[in-house]
């Protein structure tokens, strides 16, 4: 969901399940909040993750890994519908990313969508 805070930045916050595209569904996201594309020049950069989510709990996912690849997918420059599309899926699911570190070192990562409350 896309978030703003009066005096703060907007965030688009992936970590939720369900909404009102997806009611009735099992989807669930990656539990990751990311700065908007146009805040970062285009670039879609991981702000935060959602404690006990699926990205804090793998261990491989850091606040200001810039994602460069989701699931094959180029994201520098995607609208918020594009990146939740994306991020989302059925719960347990695996998404595949590719990101590059601060220091500009590249990654790819696989992480298992799924919810706080449920593990698989």
């Amino acid at each position: 969901r896309l978030s703003a805070v009066l005096g703060q930045e907007q965030s688009l916050d992936f970590s939720q399940r369900g909404g009102p595209d997806d009611a009735g569904d099992d989807s669930c996201g990656l539990g990751i909040t990311l700065h908007p594309p146009n805040m970062a020049n285009g670039r879609v950069l991981v702000k935060r993750l959602k404690p006990g989510g699926a990205a804090a709990l793998s261990g491989v996912l850091f606040p200001n890994d810039e994602l460069l690849l989701l699931d094959g997918v180029q994201v520098a420059n995607a609208t918020t519908a594009q990146l939740r599309a994306l991020v989302m899926g059925p719960r347990g699911s695996w998404s595949s990313l590719q990101v590059r570190r601060p220091d500009g070192a590249l990654a790819s990562i696989s992480i298992q969508r799924t919810t706080a409350d449920y593990q698989p």
